[in-house]
């Protein structure tokens, strides 16, 4: 009597031991559940990645003019994408509007109108094996739509284009707007260092890459903003127009450099 007692009050026990340890599982099972369904709703879903868009402006130029693909033009006073193009395109009569396009997808730019010193990444056009910059357009930039006088551009001798052997190109061309007192409209060019001839069959070489500033030059009324840059700079007389030239990492002395550049016809 008293062994099936205890045998009932053990299935007893049993049976409520199995009762609660079931209450228990179902309970944190369902907090497990709830806490899994939280954190899946908290959990952002992925962003994908977008290409950013160019940003217009001094770091997309001076990136993109690493390539000597490019020149960096710096706005100066009542320049647009338009007239800026017009003076760049090597086109005589008429504006080439596809090279406005080029210009402004290059650049990221939607708008025609530009802050003064800006900094606009240009491409080159019509490159010849032995040129610095694209001759025929740099050269009538001067004079382009500008009733003030124009002082003349000095280009690289066949020489000088020998001595460097194609390893130096356009790399930053400003222009002045001729107001200073005694001088005509004027320009501030510098040139680079390339780690390999930026032309080859007859086309620029996109894997070509500007390794330094070679050396500069003025002309007109740039000239004294040169100097205060570079108070060293050799300065000479052509044709009546004050130019002058200051080295940054070439070893060839600043006179042979001058002797080596010539005016272009405006």
């Amino acid at each position: 009597m008293r062994n099936s007692v205890l045998l009932g009050l053990s299935a007893c026990l049993a049976a409520m031991s199995l009762v609660g340890c079931s209450g228990r599982d179902s309970e944190t099972n369902g907090t497990a559940a709830a806490a899994t369904a939280s954190a899946d709703a908290s959990t952002p879903t992925a962003t994908p990645t977008l290409t950013p868009t160019p940003v217009p402006g001094k770091a997309l130029a001076e990136r993109l003019a690493q390539s000597p693909q490019y020149f960096i033009y710096v706005i100066g006073p009542g320049d647009t994408v338009k007239t800026v193009a017009d003076m760049l395109d090597g086109v005589s009569d008429g504006l080439d509007a596809d090279f406005v396009d080029e210009i402004k997808k290059v650049n990221g730019l939607s708008s025609d109108s530009l802050p003064v010193g800006q900094e606009l990444a240009i491409p080159l056009r019509l490159p010849t094996a032995q040129s610095f910059f694209q001759e025929n357009s740099i050269a009538a930039a001067m004079a382009a739509n500008d009733p003030k006088p124009a002082v003349s551009f000095l280009r690289p001798t066949t020489g000088l284009r020998d001595a460097t052997r194609g390893l130096i190109g356009l790399y930053k061309l400003q222009m002045d707007d001729g107001n200073a007192p005694g001088e005509t409209r004027g320009f501030y060019a510098v040139y680079s260092t390339l780690d390999r001839v930026g032309v080859k069959a007859g086309e620029l070489d996109a894997e070509a890459r500007v390794t330094g500033e070679a050396f500069a030059v003025a002309g007109g009324s740039m000239v004294a903003a040169f100097q205060a840059e570079y108070p060293d700079a050799y300065v000479f007389r052509r044709s009546n127009v004050m130019y002058a030239v200051a080295l940054i990492s070439l070893t060839v002395d600043a006179p042979t450099i001058a002797a080596g550049m010539q005016a272009a016809a405006p």
